[in-house]
């Protein structure tokens, strides 16, 4: 191999007492070619030893058997042979290596010869070299020139003395020049002489100064092209005050930055941290110091270097100048591995290209730090993770201003930032997030005032990048405490964006899960566990995040596999682009307990689109004027659940029969959830009009419809309206994305119905032509319900669907079978009548149990029914309930049955009944009212009072039945329906 470098020498290297090895950067053929130099001085050969880094001829590094003291100069030389060994035999076979080898031995014997000549005296060209006197005559002379230039020896006394007092008096005359020019400074600062005499705004007779090594050299403006010096102003030399509490590889530890120097950039980055490690005392006065870290400085430049191991020891970086710093990391490496705690991490106007990542903490104990800071920091091509630790008690991260960008490694999930364990007041803010798996993970164990804001989230779901998996990963406390769960923590003031997403991967933005460590081999590499529920999260806020999607995208907004997930607050967030399927969506379900009141969302869609659906399941209060969500299809009507009486139908429609369509449309009957054929798939407009209730006033109220996709020639979405179509006034208009073929949802949305000179005008209608041209022009329809209301179901406290106690019943069990729904018994039938059941199911009313009481009595009796006892129900001692027990006549009446009254006094043919019972089954209190029922629809109920006397804890339960009492020798002809009854709370 040729010899490819041209220097002779490497270095100088500044010793500290630790380092042992210091590279050098000419090439040799063995190590015995290789001296050392310490302050000048040879070193002898069994002081240090060499290492090559390669084949001959190669660079490498000197290893010091005892480390250089610090402050020491180090200088690795060329040091050939000057012997010539090798000789060729007459007739002998050409050989390529040992003629290589010669003129590589001549190449760096010339190397050596060209470096020792330049540290020479030497002459001009075409001059003769210059002749010394013998030692004799020089031994004790000043060394000066004669008038041919030759060496000419003087004692130094006779040379110095004549010239003493010139010298005294010029270096006097300066003094006492710089000192009157002193005391008018400033004057303008030109960066060169030149500058300033061209500069013709600066009149005659000014003066300017030049900065000129060390010295301000003073000139005075002659004319406008010349001037003169006028005086030296002495300046101090520059003292760096910090040199104590900074390190600079370039200056003081041997790395270039180059970008072309990769061993020497190492060893200066390691011997500069081995110089920072520790702290030193500053003193304030008065007895005060302050502990401040050693800092690293580092210039301009490109290194290559990481791989760096330390325990606890505090580590300081940063660039002199941000942004102008590349880090370039071997790969398969982190630029840096702390195993302990790390006191304080600081990295400031950094670039880190490749490699695992950055600062990785394998600490699984307690870090509480003075603070781990990242700030002006570019992370890039990472194949795991920017940042990370490991630890179960790590609070006060700091990264701002930041930017991330992962690479795309095969097999590897990357990750921006991935901390973990008691985070309290962790701060990520200001920072682009781009090209991870996940751009920051939190937790498990989250601790409390997470702020996570004025970021930006870059999807990643195109084909180019790593697809996001999600932005926000939040891990839950494992052990299900809701202390420390993320209390009073936020997201923020963000965007996530969707330029690059991709509807084909529908992700959620923000995810809560457990972990699976049985995959992934380290805390970021951990997947998501899709079945592990188990956990607490608790407290996070969720503000004025911007939201953007392409569309279609059927994922929601946030996605939990934690069923235990608490007093979440979602408030101004702002979707645009595709519409979310949900605001929050539970795939395993949601904990029981924690389904009331503990979270709120409040969501306008004046400026944007909003998630079709709150959640999947009961998940807290909706505070939203405008506000959408899916409800479950087998629920009740909504006009029962609310605690406002004056909440009734104005216009209900059930698709195959009861809807009115408009003119071109086609509808078919197919399948419903309940077992017949009451839905249709339609094409075109089903309508269902009304006349204002408040009689062209406006007010609240609430539509229903059930939706879904239709197995053939399906839309994907669909238009809901409320128009009035004497003048186009419009009070509700939205498009919704539909649920899958056989899987309808209950579209239930409060709105307001806008004042107007027409009541008599209104339509509420669903409509799918005119959005999707072409063959997709079917949509799946069923029930079509509007009711109004008052007092708190108003256009401000929207009805709460899923707040409050839930419906007891979701839905009456038993299709059209004659059987009793399940739970369900009746008893006492009187001789000779015939009571059955003739079924079960739903009306547009809701659903229902059909009775028949046939026959002529031979006695007197009565007549009982009673629902399943409700024991699932949620109850709080000392509230009050309500039971609410829709009946309906479908044919005849009840004049057979004796006439009964209530607890209340009232009068009626029927007497309905509940009993609060313990959780010993222990009856504690009975309540009634008596009434006869219609053939319209109504509600029949009675409030329990003094709950507290009642209800003593959350074992105790609710159990109504119905009574009738018949004479003896009457006929009975009635057929009847008895609705699911209906509990809430009403204070």
């Amino acid at each position: 191999m040729p010899i490819g470098t041209t220097n002779a020498i490497s270095g100088p290297y500044y010793g500290d007492g630790v380092v042992t090895a210091f590279p050098f950067d000419f090439q040799v053929l063995t190590g015995d070619q290789v001296s050392v130099y310490v302050d000048g001085v040879e070193q002898n050969r069994s002081a240090f030893s060499v290492a090559m880094a390669g084949a001959a001829p190669s660079i490498g590094t000197v290893l010091f058997i005892a480390a250089p003291p610090a402050g020491t100069v180090i200088q690795p030389v060329l040091a050939p042979s000057f012997k010539q060994d090798i000789e060729f035999a007459d007739g002998a076979a050409w050989l390529a290596d040992p003629v290589n080898r010669g003129y590589d031995e001549s190449a760096l014997r010339d190397q050596a010869l060209a470096r020792d000549i330049a540290r020479s005296v030497r002459v001009p060209m075409g001059e003769d070299g210059i002749s010394l006197p013998a030692s004799s005559d020089r031994a004790g002379k000043v060394f000066t020139f004669g008038e041919d230039g030759d060496a000419d020896p003087q004692d130094p006394q006779e040379w110095i003395q004549p010239l003493a007092q010139p010298y005294v008096d010029a270096a006097q005359d300066v003094l006492a020049s710089t000192r009157a020019v002193a005391a008018t400074l400033p004057y303008p600062l030109y960066a060169s002489t030149a500058a300033a005499q061209a500069d013709s705004g600066l009149l005659s007779t000014r003066q300017y100064t030049v900065l000129s090594g060390t010295q301000i050299l003073i000139y005075t403006k002659n004319s406008g092209t010349a001037s003169t010096l006028f005086g030296v102003i002495p300046t101090q030399p520059y003292v760096d005050r910090l040199k104590n509490r900074s390190a600079v590889p370039t200056i003081d530890f041997g790395a270039y930055g180059d970008g072309a120097h990769a061993v020497a950039d190492q060893a200066g980055l390691a011997a500069a941290m081995a110089y920072a490690q520790g702290t030193a005392a500053l003193p304030l006065g008065a007895g005060d110091t302050v502990f401040n870290d050693v800092g690293i400085v580092l210039e301009p430049g490109v290194y290559d270097a990481g791989a760096f191991v330390y325990a606890g020891k505090p580590i300081n970086i940063r660039a002199r100048v941000p942004h102008t710093v590349v880090i370039r990391i071997p790969a398969g490496q982190y630029f840096m591995v702390q195993s302990g705690n790390p006191t304080t991490v600081c990295m400031d106007g950094l670039i880190f290209v490749g490699g695992l990542g950055a600062y990785k903490n394998t600490n699984t104990g307690t870090n509480v730090s003075w603070r781990v800071e990242f700030t002006r920091c570019d992370f890039h091509k990472y194949t795991e993770c920017a940042i990370q630790n490991a630890a179960s008690d790590s609070p006060a991260l700091h990264v701002k201003n930041c930017r991330f960008g992962g690479g795309m490694p095969t097999g590897l999930q990357t990750v921006g930032i991935c901390w973990r364990g008691m985070a309290d007041q962790t701060i990520i803010e200001d920072c682009y997030m781009g090209g991870n798996h996940f751009h920051i993970i939190i937790g498990p164990y989250m601790g409390s005032h997470v702020t996570i804001q004025r970021c930006y989230f870059q999807g990643g779901n195109d084909s180019s990048v790593p697809r996001t998996r999600a932005d926000i990963w939040l891990k839950p406390n494992a052990n299900g405490v809701e202390t420390n769960s993320g209390h009073n923590s936020f997201v923020f003031n963000n965007r996530f964006g969707g330029e690059l997403m991709n509807s084909a991967y529908p992700t959620p933005r923000i995810l809560i899960a457990n972990e699976d460590t049985s995959i992934g081999g380290s805390n970021s590499q951990y997947p998501p566990s899709t079945t592990n529920s188990a956990g607490a999260i608790s407290g996070f806020k969720i503000f004025d995040n911007h939201v953007g999607n392409p569309s279609p995208f059927n994922a929601p907004f946030i996605r939990s596999y934690v069923n235990d997930v608490r007093y979440f607050h979602g408030r101004g967030n702002t979707f645009v682009g595709g519409t979310l399927s949900k605001f929050i969506e539970f795939p395993n379900g949601r904990s029981v307990n924690y389904s009331n009141n503990n979270n709120r969302f409040e969501l306008d869609d004046t400026a944007s689109n909003i998630p079709l659906a709150l959640s999947n399941v009961p998940v807290g209060r909706l505070e939203d004027r405008s506000g959408a969500w899916l409800g479950d299809i087998n629920s009740v009507p909504i006009f029962p659940v609310s605690d406002d009486p004056l909440v009734v139908p104005v216009a209900v429609g059930l698709s195959g029969y009861d809807l009115s369509y408009a003119s071109g449309t086609t509808s078919v009957a197919v399948a419903d959830p309940y077992g017949t054929n009451e839905y249709a798939a339609v094409t075109g407009l089903a309508l269902l009009a009304f006349t204002d209730p408040y009689a062209g006033a406006g007010g609240p109220m609430f539509l229903e419809v059930s939706l879904s996709k239709a197995a053939a020639n399906t839309l994907s979405y669909v238009t809901v309206d409320v128009v009035n179509t004497s003048n186009s006034y419009y009070s509700f208009l939205r498009t919704f994305p539909l649920p899958a073929n056989g899987s309808p949802a209950k579209l239930m949305l409060p709105f307001y119905l806008a004042p107007n000179a027409n009541p008599g005008s209104w339509q509420f209608r669903v409509y799918g032509s005119g959005i999707v041209a072409g063959s997709a022009d079917t949509f799946v329809m069923g029930d079509m319900i509007l009711t109004k209301g008052t007092g708190r179901t108003g256009r401000d406290k929207a009805l709460t669907r899923f707040g409050g106690v839930q419906p007891a019943n979701r839905r009456l069990v038993g299709g059209a079978a004659a059987t009793l729904p399940s739970g369900w018994s009746m008893s006492g039938t009187p001789s000779g009548a015939t009571i059955t059941v003739t079924k079960v199911g739903t009306d547009k009313y809701g659903d229902f149990t059909e009775f028949s009481h046939t026959g002529t009595t031979t006695g007197s009796g009565g007549w009982v029914l009673r629902p399943a006892p409700q024991k699932s129900m949620s109850y709080e001692a000392g509230s009050n309930y309500r039971c609410i027990w829709p009946v309906r006549i479908i044919s005849g009446d009840f004049s057979a049955a004796t006439t009964q009254t209530g607890y209340d006094g009232s009068s009626g043919k029927l007497t309905m009944q509940v009993g609060s019972y313990s959780a010993a089954d222990g009856l504690l209190v009975q309540r009634g009212i008596a009434f006869t029922p219609s053939s319209a629809f109504a509600l029949y109920g009675r409030t329990l009072t003094e709950g507290a006397a009642y209800f003593h804890n959350t074992a105790d339960y609710l159990w109504p039945l119905l009574n009738i009492n018949y004479a003896s020798g009457v006929t009975l002809n009635t057929v009847f329906r008895v609705y699911a009854p209906i509990f809430n709370r009403t204070k």
